[in-house]
Formats: structure tokens, sequence, C-alpha cells
């Protein structure tokens, strides 16, 4: 039989035009998958990067693997998505993707998908407000990916693995995972990273970790992108501080800090200096006072002495010309900021007492003395720790009824 060139031509523009407009060829080389590649996307935002969008939505795309194939359908969803699309990505795949159904009902075996796995517990635990979601998120990981080592991840699958990790508290499980996002990020991409990794631990109190993460945002930074470590540094600082670790943190810094604490090179040396400087007068701080209230009836016509005011006698005396000295009341109270004590003082009068400062050195007491619902006398009083103050009171017949005040601060420290 005799071969048409003609028709061997024409058969060949034919299936040509087939490829170009969208049929897949099967075993066409569609090159390395930037999938599994390096990551040019930062945590908390949707994928970005306009090479992934492009290679996405290749005409002629076709992954024989299977497990990639879904990747790459899951991703999809991901691109530009806003954080209240999500449950809405979830809902078409559940719609649109046999094998995103089994999956999420954990059907069937699915050893060798560690990849859409891993992206699948992203995106479920990523729904807000979440209904079933999150219970799926949690039964996935513990039936599939509890297991997975640092090193059965690359890529995208990698980095939306840590943000699930670190989206459900699970800070320690995440740790060992961040050196190895650092083989697939840029490194301003990473720390950006790590900062955010720091935020979530610090969200959940997770102290030790969190200063494992502070630790290596400054290995991976602080030779090759010193600017953007101090940065960082510079921002997380207050988080730091509020968490009540910038003890620690100065500790598990203390020799970076003693190598820069001189130079000006590092705008977050002096500043988590000064917060530590801070914490150390706030620790000094009493946290009570122990107050002591002595209502004494001073008199100019009775002599009389009380024997339990002998050797202040004279502090109260000193420019009042009284000639006796009686010992009412007695009381002591250990009283917090702004907490106040109240006792009855003769003639139907109450004190009320309550510090409104207290410093490592000085306290500043409110002293207010009412009768009948009306106040009479109210005045601020500054004492000194173990110090004394005598305030002259209402008058009482021939003489007043005087308050010696007595502080002692009752705790020092937090």
């Amino acid at each position: 039989m005799r071969i048409n060139p003609i028709r061997i031509q024409l058969l060949l523009m034919i299936l040509l035009f087939l490829g170009c407009a969208g049929q897949p060829i099967k075993g066409v080389d569609q090159g390395p998958n930037p999938l599994r590649g390096m990551v040019h996307e930062r945590f908390s935002r949707p994928i970005s990067d306009p090479s992934i969008f492009v290679w996405l939505n290749r005409s002629d795309l076709h992954l024989d693997a299977h497990d990639q194939q879904l990747e790459c359908e899951i991703l999809h969803e991901l691109v530009n998505i806003e954080v209240k699309d999500w449950k809405s990505a979830v809902d078409r795949l559940w719609e649109t993707n046999r094998e995103f159904r089994k999956m999420v009902s954990d059907e069937g075996n699915w050893d060798g998908y560690e990849y859409p796995l891993a992206e699948i517990y992203y995106l479920l635990s990523a729904v807000q407000p979440s209904s079933w979601e999150k219970d799926t998120a949690e039964k996935l990981y513990q039936q599939h990916l509890k297991q997975v080592q640092p090193n059965e991840l690359t890529g995208y699958a990698l980095h939306f693995y840590i943000q699930a990790l670190l989206l459900n508290g699970k800070i320690e499980t995440a740790i060992p995972f961040l050196p190895r996002l650092g083989q697939f990020k840029p490194a301003d991409y990473f720390l950006d990273d790590l900062a955010y990794a720091l935020s979530c631990s610090l969200s959940v109190k997770d102290t030790e970790h969190s200063l494992k993460i502070l630790e290596l945002i400054l290995e991976t930074g602080i030779t090759d992108h010193p600017d953007k470590v101090d940065q960082i540094m510079c921002a997380l600082l207050p988080d730091l501080n509020q968490a009540g670790i910038i003890e620690q943190v100065v500790q598990a810094l203390s020799s970076f800090v003693d190598q820069h604490s001189v130079d000006n090179e590092y705008q977050f040396v002096p500043l988590m200096q000064e917060y530590y400087r801070a914490f150390i007068i706030s620790k000094r701080q009493p946290n009570r006072v122990t107050v002591q209230i002595q209502v004494i009836l001073a008199s100019k016509k009775d002599a009389f002495v009380d024997h339990r005011l002998v050797g202040i006698i004279e502090s109260l005396n000193s420019d009042l010309n009284f000639r006796g000295f009686r010992l009412l009341e007695n009381r002591h109270f250990q009283l917090m900021k702004k907490e106040s004590g109240r006792m009855p003082i003769p003639n139907g009068y109450r004190l009320t007492v309550k510090p409104v400062e207290l410093s490592e050195y000085d306290s500043k007491m409110n002293v207010a003395i009412h009768k009948g619902g009306n106040c009479v006398f109210n005045t601020l009083v500054k004492t000194l720790d173990d110090g004394v103050t005598v305030i002259g009171g209402p008058k009482i017949d021939d003489g007043m009824i005087l308050l010696r005040i007595k502080t002692d601060f009752y705790s020092k420290g937090v």
C-alpha cells in the first residue's frame, strides 16, 4: 500500500492542534514540579507567586502521579484566596473531587499521599468559623500525618503543613520542621515565617519553644541579613515583654547581648535592655503594704499619757501643744494597691485608707473620714517604707483625733 505523505502531514497537524487546544498528551515531559521546590510565599497568606499561578493553569499540564495531580487541584484553590473564601474552597473540592472526599472521609489507603494530605490538613485547619473542619483536620493528622518526618516533605506541602501545626497549637511538633523549611525559602521569607511562628507560640504561652524560635531567628539571619533580623526583633520585643518572658529572653540571648551591647549595630539590643531594666524595677515593686493606724485622742487639759504611746509622744506633740494622749484604736491592714481598709473612729466617724501608688521606696495613701454619708476629710499622704505620718483629724471637746499611720511594704517582688 502506498503511503500518502499529505495525509501523514494532515494527521500530524491534527494531533498538534489537539495538544495546543489543551488536550493532555500523556507522557509529555512537564519539567520539574515547582510545587516541590522553592517557595516564594509567606505564612498566613494565599498563594501569590505568579510563576506558580501560570504553572497551575497550564493547558498542557498533566501529571502521571495521582498525588501530584491532586496537590495541583488543592493548591489551585489557594491561589489569591481570601480568608472568608476558605470554607467555599473546601466545599468546592468536596463537591468536585472524588479523591478529596475519600481522604476527608478517611476511606481507602492513602500511603504516599503525604503532600496533598498535608495541604488538606492546612485547608481544614484554616477555615473560620470552623464547624466540622477542625475535628476532621485533627482526625486527619492523627491517622495520617502524626508520624511524618521533616525530610519527607518539601516545597508547598512543607510550607502549609507547618502552618497547620502552628494554627492547631502544635508548636513542639512544628519546631523540627522549621530548619527544613529554611532550605526551601529565601532568607527574608523564612525570617518572616519564623516571626509568625514565634507569635503563634506566644499566643499559647509556650515559653520554651518561643525561646527556641527566637534563637533560630538570630542563627538564620544575623550574619547575612542583620537589618532584617533587627527589624523583626524590634517588632517582637513588645510581645515578648507583654508575655512576661523578657527575663528568659535576655538569658537566652546573653552571649549575643554581651557581644553587641557596646556598639549601635542593632537597635533591638538597647531596646531589649530597656525592657529588662523596667522588668527588674517592677520585680522590686511591693505588691502590697502593711498599714498600721493608731487612733489617738490628744487633749490639752487632760495630762494622762497612755503607756502604750511612750516613746512616740515627742513626734505626736511637735507643734500642737497637747498634754495628754490616749490610744483609742490600733488596727493593721494588709492592702493591695487600690484596696481599701475601713475602721470606725470616735463620735460616729469612719476612716478609710487606700494605697493608690506603690513603689520601691514610697507609697501614696488616700486617707478619708466620713460621717453620716458625708466626706468630712480627704487627703493624699506620701509615706516611706517603714515610715510614719501623723494627721490631725476631727476635733473632739478640748482636743483632737490624731491618726498615726505607719507603712511597711509587705511583700517585695512580683
